[in-house]
């Protein structure tokens, strides 16, 4: 949240391009460009009972469905496309495939990483 310091070995895997343009360098030290930054926000949320947000570039939700039942984890995820604009990646833990993604608008891209395909979810305003 603070946007650093990270070490040469935080961001040891952020690509140099990604590196030059989102982050500034400080002696051996590295920090978040602010602009990137605003963009980015954190905070708590009750998925259990807090409404969803929507127009989402990226929602990262590891490890922590696999504790919830069948139906709580199929309402969730669908709340999760329905929160994610078209394009739109959900990133889960390793353990946590979504077995019925298709039916749900999302394309595997890669392990634990699901794309949100365009023309999916339910109008605004309507919870699954």
């Amino acid at each position: 949240q603070t946007g650093g310091p990270y070490t040469r070995d935080d961001v040891a895997h952020v690509p140099p391009a990604w590196l030059n343009r989102y982050f500034r360098q400080e002696q051996d030290r590295f920090f978040v460009e602010p602009s990137l930054q605003k963009k980015i926000t954190f905070r708590q949320h009750n998925m259990l009972s807090d409404p969803f947000e929507g127009d989402f570039d990226l929602i990262i939700c590891r490890n922590v469905v696999i504790y919830f039942t069948a139906e709580v984890k199929d309402r969730l995820y669908r709340q999760f496309v329905n929160a994610l604009r078209p394009g739109g990646i959900l990133f889960v833990g390793g353990t946590e495939i979504i077995s019925k993604a298709a039916d749900m608008g999302l394309r595997v891209t890669d392990i634990s990483f699901y794309r949100r395909e365009e023309g999916v979810g339910l109008p605004q305003g309507r919870q699954p």
